[in-house]
């Protein structure tokens, strides 16, 4: 029993710390699979495609189940490049806190080539996104630490709290900038970006008689791909995100093999989240479609509560473009397939 207390104990506290926006510690939801989504980590990367191709990711994450009610997010991209050096983007998110919290999300960027196309060497890109959050709390779900008595949470008793609103609409913009060496005379290419999100700071308090800004989120990652065959595609990749008071670093490594004269790709890796999880991830590629799957493995201070349970995320991507104009030109690694095991694309 005494177990079982402290776990509604902590995760009640938890709630109140994370859904709480002017506590002035809100984050934007994660994903483990971060290079599916390049939307969310910088505008730059998302839609420098070969001319007229198209990509499509869609990702559903599950954690902390095994606190409580679970979290969920769910993610919708789109990418296409019109037209050489030209790249348009949109992504769908929805981020349900155990019923408490609701965020949706939507940002359409537009991205563009600074150097020369095909240069045989390196590409520096740079992306606008504009688009707008909103965010829904359930107010009746919450409790406090008034409310505590007795060794248990009785929601009976008034917890003193008013919320002048349950509703905040917020306008959103994000920028960014990303390199990517794709010299095919050398054997490692690496990659690299930076951007800025929230740059408008927008007010997300539910408080009408205090505003609370939303942080800027400030993304900064890269690494290199190495091919040593024509088959196989090794690469490594870093992450560091910084928002408020609040920072986190990752680490991943991946493989991808093509078997030859098939339309089948193999794909493994592992990440890293500083201080919180191991992720282990596999996957396989048909033709057009990609399919893959990653569990974090807790390992910070939860894991007593969490019996090492993190978080599942299952993501399939689509992504063709004319076999007449395929070109190796792209923000992102060679060949401009991204997403399908290599961590860098």
């Amino acid at each position: 029993m005494q177990y079982v207390s402290h776990k509604i104990i902590f995760f009640a506290s938890a709630l109140i710390l994370l859904t709480l926006p002017y506590q002035g510690f809100a984050q934007d939801p994660q994903i483990s699979q971060w290079e599916t989504m390049p939307a969310l980590t910088n505008p730059a990367r998302a839609g420098m495609l070969a001319p007229q191709e198209v990509r499509a990711a869609g990702l559903y994450r599950s954690q902390w189940g095994v606190l409580s009610t679970r979290f969920s997010t769910s993610l919708f991209s789109f990418e296409m490049s019109p037209k050489e050096r030209w790249g348009i983007s949109g992504v769908f998110l929805n981020s349900d806190a155990a019923g408490i919290m609701n965020v949706f999300m939507f940002t359409a960027g537009g991205s563009y080539e600074i150097t020369k196309p095909n240069n045989g060497k390196y590409s520096l890109s740079t992306s606008l996104q504009l688009g707008f959050i909103f965010k829904t709390l359930q107010p009746t779900e919450l409790v406090f630490d008034s409310q505590y008595q007795d060794g248990h949470f009785n929601t009976d008793i008034p917890s003193g709290e008013l919320f002048e609103r349950t509703t905040r609409f917020m306008p959103d913009v994000n920028f960014g900038i990303a390199y990517q060496n794709h010299n095919e005379k050398q054997d490692f290419n690496p990659f690299g970006y930076i951007g800025i999100f929230h740059i408008n700071a927008p007010n997300e308090s539910f408080l009408e008689s205090s505003k609370s800004r939303l942080p800027q989120k400030y993304v900064a990652g890269g690494g290199t791909l190495y091919k040593p065959t024509p088959e196989l595609t090794l690469s490594i990749e870093a992450l560091g995100l910084y928002q408020k008071m609040a920072w986190q670093a990752n680490l991943g490594f991946g493989i991808n093999y093509e078997i030859p004269n098939a339309e089948v790709g193999l794909m493994g890796g592992a990440k890293w989240r500083y201080g919180d999880a191991v992720i282990p991830l596999i996957g396989v590629k048909y033709k057009t479609l990609t399919y893959r799957m990653s569990y974090d493995i807790n390992i910070s201070g939860l894991k007593e509560y969490t019996d090492n349970k993190g978080a599942i995320e299952f993501t399939l991507i689509y992504s063709e473009a004319p076999k007449k104009k395929r070109k190796k030109r792209s923000a992102l690694p060679p060949k401009s397939n991204r997403g399908d095991g290599r961590l860098g694309g």
